[in-house]
């Protein structure tokens, strides 16, 4: 018995084990094919609505919200003047601490007649100077 363990264990030391092998199947991804590019809709495309998007440091190629869409188009064509005025403005209250202005495009367009008047208001009292001033306030009405 001994000499047949023997030789069992040699034939069998020789042979490797074999050990079954796994077989997985490698699945290559397809690249998905590239999504057209969504039209962004209600892009500023008026000279308008351009300067308003600087003025409040919005891209031009980003899209404006419906109700921002929509005030735009009520407030009609809006002279360049205007915009030159509103733009010395803007400028003129943001160098100040505590300036005074909008800091939201839908606000601003909401209330755009107001911030004409208001950059109006600053213009004349930026014009006069301070005699004038002075002698505007004694007079009485």
């Amino acid at each position: 018995m001994a000499t047949y363990m023997r030789s069992y264990r040699k034939k069998n030391a020789q042979k490797p084990v074999e050990k079954p092998v796994e077989q997985t199947l490698i699945l290559q991804a397809e690249p998905e094919p590239e999504a057209p590019m969504k039209k962004v809709r209600n892009l500023p495309t008026s000279d308008s609505a351009k300067r308003i998007a600087k003025l409040f440091s919005r891209r031009l190629t980003t899209g404006w919200s419906d109700r921002e869409h929509t005030a735009h188009r009520k407030l009609g064509v809006i002279l360049p003047e205007t915009m030159d005025l509103l733009d010395e403005y803007y400028a003129f209250q943001r160098s100040q601490p505590r300036g005074y202005h909008r800091r939201d495009l839908s606000t601003f367009l909401n209330n755009f007649q107001a911030e004409v008047d208001r950059a109006n208001e600053w213009k004349k009292d930026s014009t006069t100077t301070p005699n004038q001033q002075r002698n505007d306030s004694n007079i009485r009405v």
